[in-house]
């Protein structure tokens, strides 16, 4: 309950959406002047399309010896004036999970189909298997993101969730593509590259598709760990590859260590 209300089942709410979902898609896609080329973004999506998650150096570590991705109220165990100290979004944050069933149960992702994943959350990007990717839910946007006007996208100035607003940008795994086509509706497909292509989906540093899964996230559901062949070299050559400290800093060589004992695919990209 919040506020005396029932919460809302986000992933109902997803499938709730979908046939407006595919009548805006289908309009789309009658009015579009390139159609082949929209063809072959979606062919790329089809066959690319995938969930990940972007880890720290020193998380990453942690999920691989622990075998269980720990979200911020698992990590903080439950302690709110603490994560709300530490992290300016954790009201906004708190407020949107807060508002559906197990939200606090919630582990956070982004739709990928074929890059390095957000970097902005970390160098190491995790791909989630497939069992795990279709029963994730999508939304347009990062749920705390912002618009060009500089106001909070889903959120009201008193920072309430605006779920009417939500309803109609969430999507399931199934429907990906006319979300994705969609968010991208004013693109010249006919001058996009297939690495333009996976930055419409994922822009690595800002803008991207979240991806909710809330279940338990677990070793045996990663199909492989990417990152980027230049991070990677420029990591061998700095102290990280080696050197650990009193404050807990993890080394690159430990932590490609248990990705090799847990028999984990490490593709630099």
């Amino acid at each position: 309950m919040k506020n005396g209300l029932s919460m809302e089942n986000i992933r109902n709410l997803a499938n709730e959406n979908i046939p407006y979902l595919i009548d805006k898609y289908n309009a789309f896609l009658g009015d579009y002047e390139f159609s082949e080329y929209i063809e072959n973004f979606t062919k790329h999506l089809n066959s690319n399309l995938s969930v990940s998650i972007n880890f720290r150096l020193g998380a990453l570590f942690h999920f691989l010896q622990e075998g269980n991705y720990k979200n911020i109220y698992e990590i903080f165990s439950h302690d709110y004036d603490q994560l709300e100290k530490s992290n300016p979004l954790f009201f906004y944050r708190f407020s949107f999970d807060s508002s559906f069933d197990n939200g606090t149960d919630f582990k956070y992702g982004a739709l990928n189909s074929g890059n390095i994943g957000t970097k902005f959350w970390g160098d190491f990007c995790i791909y989630l298997k497939s069992k795990e990717i279709d029963s994730s839910v999508l939304i347009k946007y990062n749920s705390l993101s912002k618009e060009p006007n500089g106001k909070y996208r889903y959120f009201s100035k008193e920072k309430e969730l605006l779920l009417d607003k939500l309803k109609n940008d969430l999507s399931n795994f199934e429907n990906a593509i006319p979300l994705v086509v969609l968010k991208n509706k004013d693109q010249d497909y006919s001058k996009l590259s297939v690495k333009e292509y996976n930055g419409l989906v994922n822009d690595c540093d800002s803008e991207y598709m979240e991806t909710i899964i809330d279940c338990k996230l677990t070793l045996d559901m990663v199909s492989k760990i990417a990152i980027e062949n230049e991070v990677f070299i420029k990591m061998v050559d700095s102290n990280v590859a080696t050197k650990e400290n009193k404050s807990g800093n993890i080394s690159l060589v430990r932590v490609l260590k248990e990705i090799t004992n847990k028999n984990i695919t490490l593709e630099y990209l």
